[in-house]
This record gives structure tokens, C-alpha cells and sequence, in this order.
């Protein structure tokens, strides 16, 4: 067998060689290609993190606007809250009454064809309020407030998580019963229990099994969970709810009372709302202590009208001296998520004030309405009257944590 002449070994050398160098030359071109990729992706990369850059400071720049912007509603709503004041005092004063023939006359004489220009007679609060219908609570009387609420919550219905803090193995049959018998119907119910109290798993559980559908957790604590606010502390850990309702097991309510209350949180900036609060002992009808009797001293609050004001005005009108909610089960507030103050031992061990205080950190930035609309009542005849409705010696212990946190929020008083 003849081998092949140099010349055809040559050739497939220089063959496999230009094969090998048109590789290399594909395989530059790939290469030269991702690296402009690249490039390009470096370039699309640093721009979406300038953009991210520049929505953050953006959001930053609003979050301000918004902090800014809530504290200019509450400073006009206390304005509003003032003119609202200096009105009355005009319309009731006897200089306004020994003229109103005259007002009469100009009345007459501005319906007159031609004239226009005078003014109108102020509006006295109190037959606007007079107008408006009844509540079937007794004592309550619906406001306008109440009303533009429940027109700007049309389609609001967000979760209501219902915390109940059992201390001792017993839940009031009138408790349970208005409860779970609330008409607004999207709620989670959370039963928060001590181990350390007799026969208090059996009686969550007993309430879990016979209110399946709307009872979501019951949590019982290995040891005694601290105090109130160990209780208040563990029951947002589990809320689910937008909104927070800490139904305490000696308080009663209309079955209404989520449905008066939660079209009041519609504007995201009402952080708290809270209704009318009685005190009764023995049946409901025997009324010992109203909140009516608990403002006495603070001239600057009303029961009888709702209302929306600014904690800067609500201090000026003497929440800084007295807690104007004096039972939690008559508010509804805002999920307090991660609150810096749930984590305070400080707060949680306070006995008579950390409600207080919880009030003031969570809606330092916001606003409170007030609602004559429906009420909560707290059974107070074994001696339970709330602790803000009374001046315990506790309690006047701990004001100096009030007052300290009163000036973290607002400054010292000037």
C-alpha cells in the first residue's frame, strides 16, 4: 500500500489550522458579543439602582410630606375645634339673644330683591345636633361625623382582629354573646389565657370548639405572661387584623359597636378610635360612672358631640393630665405592628398607665375620633372601675413615665 504524498499531509495541516483559527475567531466575536452584554447590563443595572435611589428618597421626601401634612390637620382641626368653641359662646351669650330681632330684620332686609351682601345668621352647634336622629343606645346620639364616616366607608371592611385577654377561668355569658354576636362579620377572635390560672386551658378551649368559625387562636402562656400588657403585647404578636379590638371579659357592648366603629378608621390617619364608656354595676341600667363624669375636670373635651382632633390638641385639652380613653374595650386602633413600645419591659410592667402611653405612642402622628354613636359599658361593681377613672396611688407613681414620654413625643411643655 503506497502512503499519501507529502503534499496532501501539508494539506489537511493548513486545513485543521484555518479550521482551528475560524474557531478561535467565532469564538472571539462570541466572546466580544457577551462582554457588550455585559456592558449593557452593568448600564441597565446601575440605572435601576439610581432609580431605586431616587424612589426611595422620593418616598422618603412623601412619608415627610405626609408627617407634615397630619400635623397641619390636627393643628386645624383643633382651629375648627376653637371657632366651633367661640361660636357657641356667641350664640348662647345674652348680648346674641337680646339681638335677635334685629338679626331678624337683617334677615328680611337681605332677601330682599337687590341685596345680597349681608351676612347670614351663624348656625347655633346644638340644633344641628338637635336634628339628627336618635341612637338605639341609650345616651347615644349619632353626628354628622358619624354620618360622613359611614358614607366615606362604603366598601371599607377590613379585618377586625378581636384580642380577649382571659385572667381568671371565666368569660361572662353577656361578654360572649355580644362579642361573637357582632352584625360586622369579618373578625378573628384570639383567646389569650395563663396557664397559672385554674382550669383556664378547658375554658378556651370549651369557647374555641363552641365558636369554631370565628375564634382563631387561643394562646395560653407557659407562665404568667407579666401583666396587662404582657397580654396586650402577646395578642398583636398574633393579630392578623388591620384594625385591633381588646375586648375585656368584663366589658359588654351593643352588637353594633364594630359596625359604628370601623367606618371611622376609613381616613388613615384616624389611628384610634374609641366611643362612649359607662361604668355599671350589677345590670347595665344602673350606671355609676359615666365619661362624661371622668372629663369633668377637663373642660376641653365633650362627650355629648363626636369628634376628630390631634394628640397635640387633645394634650392641650388635657390628656397630658388625665388618659381620656379609661377603657380599652370602647377603642378600636390601628394594628400597632412593630411598635417599638411592645418591647419596652419598662411599659410592660406598668400597672396603671400603659395604656396611656400606648395611646399616645401609637397615634403621636396621626389623629383620634371620638363617637357618640354606639357605647361600651364595663361591669364595675366588684371594684373594677377602670384604672384611668380613678387616681391610684399607683397610678400617680408612674405619671412621671407619662410625662417623660408626653415630652419625647412633643417636647417639653412651654
Amino acid at each position: 500500500m503506497t502512503s499519501p504524498p507529502p503534499h496532501a499531509e501539508r494539506d489537511r495541516g493548513v486545513a485543521a489550522e484555518a479550521a482551528q483559527r475560524a474557531r478561535a475567531e467565532q469564538l472571539e466575536t462570541a466572546l466580544e458579543d457577551y462582554v457588550r452584554r455585559l456592558e449593557r447590563v452593568g448600564v441597565l443595572i446601575d440605572d435601576l439602582e439610581s432609580e431605586r435611589d431616587s424612589l426611595t428618597r422620593s418616598l422618603a421626601d412623601r412619608d415627610a410630606a405626609l408627617l407634615e401634612a397630619r400635623g397641619e390637620i390636627a393643628h386645624l382641626l383643633g382651629v375648627i375645634e376653637d371657632l366651633r368653641l367661640q361660636n357657641r359662646d356667641i350664640v348662647t351669650s345674652t348680648s346674641w339673644r337680646s339681638t335677635a330681632p334685629l338679626r331678624r330684620v337683617a334677615e328680611l332686609v337681605r332677601r330682599s330683591p337687590g341685596v345680597s351682601d349681608l351676612p347670614s345668621t351663624p348656625v347655633d352647634p346644638d340644633d344641628a345636633a338637635d336634628a339628627l336622629p336618635s341612637s338605639s343606645v341609650p345616651g347615644a346620639q349619632p353626628s354628622v361625623i358619624d354620618r360622613i364616616a359611614r358614607r366615606m366607608a362604603t366598601g371599607y371592611e377590613p379585618l377586625v382582629s378581636i384580642v380577649v385577654p382571659v385572667r381568671r377561668a371565666a368569660l361572662p355569658v353577656d361578654r360572649l354573646e355580644c362579642m361573637y354576636g357582632q352584625t360586622y362579620q369579618n373578625v378573628e377572635v384570639i383567646l389569650i389565657g395563663d396557664a397559672s390560672v385554674d382550669d383556664s386551658v378547658e375554658l378556651l378551649e370549651a369557647v374555641r370548639m363552641r365558636h369554631a368559625e370565628q375564634t382563631r387562636a387561643v394562646h395560653v402562656n407557659g407562665e404568667s405572661s407579666g401583666g396587662t400588657f404582657g397580654y396586650w403585647a402577646r395578642g398583636f404578636e398574633i393579630a392578623r387584623g388591620d384594625l385591633v379590638w381588646i375586648a375585656e371579659p368584663d366589658d359588654i357592648c351593643d352588637r353594633t359597636f364594630l359596625a359604628s366603629m370601623v367606618p371611622l378608621m376609613a381616613d388613615p390617619a384616624v389611628m384610634i378610635a374609641f366611643s362612649n364608656s359607662l361604668c355599671f354595676d350589677g345590670a347595665p341600667e344602673n350606671v355609676v360612672l359615666s365619661l362624661e363624669d371622668h372629663w369633668r375636670d377637663l373642660p376641653g373635651l365633650s362627650s355629648e358631640q363626636s369628634w376628630v382632633r390631634g394628640v397635640p390638641d387633645l394634650v392641650r385639652s388635657g390628656w397630658d393630665r388625665k388618659n381620656i380613653i379609661p377603657n380599652v374595650s370602647a377603642a378600636l386602633f390601628r394594628h400597632p405592628g412593630a411598635l417599638a413600645l411592645l418591647g419596652d419591659d419598662a411599659w410592660r410592667r406598668l400597672q396603671r398607665t400603659g395604656d396611656w402611653i400606648f395611646y399616645l405612642e401609637l397615634a403621636r402622628a396621626g389623629l383620634v375620633a371620638y363617637s357618640t354613636s354606639t357605647t361600651s359599658l364595663h361591669r364595675c361593681g366588684d371594684g373594677t372601675v377602670p384604672a384611668a377613672m380613678h387616681a391610684s396611688a399607683t397610678e400617680r407613681s408612674e405619671r412621671s413615665a407619662v410625662r417623660e414620654h408626653i415630652e419625647r413625643l412633643m417636647g417639653p411643655p412651654r
